[in-house]
């Protein structure tokens, strides 16, 4: 299983963080799992515009319009609409010059795509 915890330098700040898991349904078994401190997710989410209609799609109206969307979802949320979700994080990806949230990105974009090409799902939740 991957794991990565991107959350380790913002542990004093004891702000919550979002854990973005790709887990197989069937077997019940988590492939891959990030952990991404929240200022990092809102700073990635926010950079994502809105859609050719003027709309929030996929992730951006999950963000915006489900806000605040970890109360509506206690537990994880199945990430929906996954090749809209990915084509977001990629722009974000190509978007921004931190490093870091680079490199968020390009795991987020991992996960989701396996989880296009396996139908696995991606759970997201905020702890």
């Amino acid at each position: 299983m991957y794991f990565k915890d991107y959350s380790e330098p913002y542990v004093e700040l004891q702000d919550p963080n979002i854990e973005i898991i790709l887990k197989d349904m069937v077997s019940d078994q988590i492939e891959e799992k990030i952990i991404i401190w929240e200022g990092d997710f809102d700073s990635i989410l926010s950079e994502i515009p809105l859609n050719e209609e003027g709309e929030y799609v996929a992730l951006a109206y999950h963000q915006n319009i489900d806000f605040p969307w970890e109360k509506m979802e206690p537990d994880y949320w199945i990430m929906d609409y996954l090749n809209e979700s990915l084509e977001q994080i990629m722009y974000v990806k190509d978007m921004i010059e931190d490093d870091t949230r680079k490199e968020i990105c390009k795991d987020i974009c991992r996960i989701i795509n396996k989880a296009i090409n396996n139908e696995n799902s991606v759970l997201v939740r905020r702890n």
